[in-house]
């Protein structure tokens, strides 16, 4: 399922878009959305944004199906390089 809240009223503001809708960030409110639909996300403001972003595995998987989808982005990572427009790398 799919946790998203609404968008503020006035001007625009960043959003993400997930498999063609629109969904806006909250100050101190989380989203949690499912990626294997197309995503991306838009900051059509002057502010630079942080976004914590924490993949979950869903708790019927077993733990070699976690291990396996975990080897499968590292790989993806490796060869085909990061999705990630930027990477944070800590102080």
């Amino acid at each position: 399922g799919m946790v998203c809240p609404t968008g503020e009223e006035g001007g625009e503001t960043p959003y993400i878009s997930v498999a063609g809708e629109k969904y806006h960030w909250r100050e101190g409110e989380v989203m949690v959305f499912d990626p294997s639909f197309k995503h991306e996300t838009f900051n059509p403001t002057s502010q630079d944004r942080i976004i914590l972003n924490i993949d979950l595995f869903h708790p019927e998987l077993t733990d070699l199906e976690c291990r396996v989808i975990q080897e499968t982005i590292r790989l993806k990572k490796e060869h085909f390089g990061s999705t990630e427009a930027q990477e944070w790398r800590g102080p």
